[in-house]
């Protein structure tokens, strides 16, 4: 409940409602998939302020776009106001019972937006977007890396010496406020950690790569693939990569 209030904070749906740029995992994946969008259908879940949809929306056949905040899905409303044919619906990724079973050539997850919700209902949320997606069907989702959670939780100096006080505060804050998961975060598949976003609003899930594999198996995906966030990378061989936030590829298995 805490981090939908955080995504339904004015300033928040503000932030998100005008950012515009694909991560070079997301641009890799557009540029793969150009030559068969057009076939396809696709739900953009956790579509905040419509980043991905600038992108995707126009080159498949059916779009679908939701978003747990309602803040979100009405900032998407008004800013694609000239494409009704762009689908935009206040929906939780834990119930979507609303859509038809096998329904969907693609699901995408983009910015971390499953590690906003509690380990079970992530769950949850696998086995909802196994559903709806088609036999061999693709999910893309990136997600915080717990191997590179360290320099979340760093010492960070932000500026000049004026600036001590407040990063000082800044750091006392991360280790207060995870206390309890430090220590037994350092050797756990996951963990969830407050990190300083948006003032500590949020509670957010890290999870080591080996262990996002295996979760994935088990909810009945195959075939997966990691790439870097930022650059596109291939990860696939390296689960022990440090990457912030990797993406993950990988289809409905029969």
């Amino acid at each position: 409940m805490r981090n939908r209030k955080t995504y339904e904070r004015a300033d928040v749906v503000g932030r998100y409602a005008v950012a515009s740029d694909l991560f070079g995992a997301e641009r890799v994946l557009l540029d793969r998939w150009t030559p068969t969008l057009a076939e396809w259908s696709m739900l953009d879940l956790g579509v905040g302020g419509g980043r991905t949809a600038l992108h995707f929306a126009p080159r498949v056949r059916r779009y679908v776009g939701t978003d747990y905040a309602q803040g979100m899905v009405d900032a998407c409303r008004h800013r694609f106001a000239d494409h009704p044919d762009w689908r935009f619906e206040h929906c939780d990724a834990r119930d979507m019972t609303r859509f038809e079973e096998a329904s969907f050539d693609l699901v995408l997850f983009s910015f971390n937006g499953l590690d906003y919700i509690s380990h079970d209902d992530r769950l949850k949320a696998l086995a909802q977007i196994r559903r709806l997606l088609k036999p061999n069907a693709i999910f893309a989702f990136s997600a915080h890396n717990l191997n590179a959670a360290h320099h979340a939780l760093r010492w960070r100096r932000t500026g000049a010496i004026s600036r001590l006080p407040a990063d000082l505060a800044r750091w006392l804050l991360l280790r207060l406020y995870n206390a309890g998961t430090l220590t037994t975060a350092a050797s756990a598949p996951y963990t969830r950690l407050n990190d300083g976003t948006y003032r500590f609003g949020l509670r957010t899930y890290y999870i080591r790569p080996a262990a996002q594999i295996a979760q994935l198996k088990a909810a009945g995906f195959t075939a997966i693939e990691l790439l870097a966030q930022g650059t596109g990378e291939d990860l696939t061989n390296n689960p022990d990569n440090q990457d912030a936030a990797p993406y993950y590829v990988c289809h409905r298995a029969e």
